[in-house]
């Protein structure tokens, strides 16, 4: 698959913004098409600033497995918002029942300043 997943999700009539120190919506994904259970398969997702991981999270830690077909990136409080200003990129990797792993997506968080500061 490797398809880029860019956080945040915009449409054509609904273009959120995620900024620095602000709540990052839960994300909710349908896979199909590739035979993959997502009950019964691990998955991961880093994504990292350079080097410095600034999200890791897998199934039951920051993801959410609803069905066979259906998972939820889980949201993020503006208290453990990691993003500064910037682009960030990672990836989302599956291990299927039988140990494949697949990259399910290439993933970039593009993230805007927060120019009002309140704190």
């Amino acid at each position: 698959m490797s398809e880029i997943l860019n956080i945040p999700i915009q449409t054509d009539t609904y273009k959120p913004v995620i900024s620095e120190r602000t709540t990052i919506p839960q994300i909710t994904l349908t896979i199909t098409g590739l035979g993959i259970d997502l009950l019964t398969s691990d998955i991961f997702m880093q994504v990292k600033d350079g080097s410095k991981v600034l999200i890791d999270i897998t199934n039951g830690n920051g993801i959410t497995v609803d069905s066979s077909t259906v998972m939820k990136i889980d949201q993020v409080s503006a208290t453990d918002n990691p993003f500064k200003e910037g682009c960030f990129k990672g990836d989302m990797l599956i291990r299927d029942n039988v140990s494949e792993i697949t990259k399910l997506f290439i993933v970039k968080y593009t993230v805007e300043a927060t120019t009002t500061r309140i704190w």
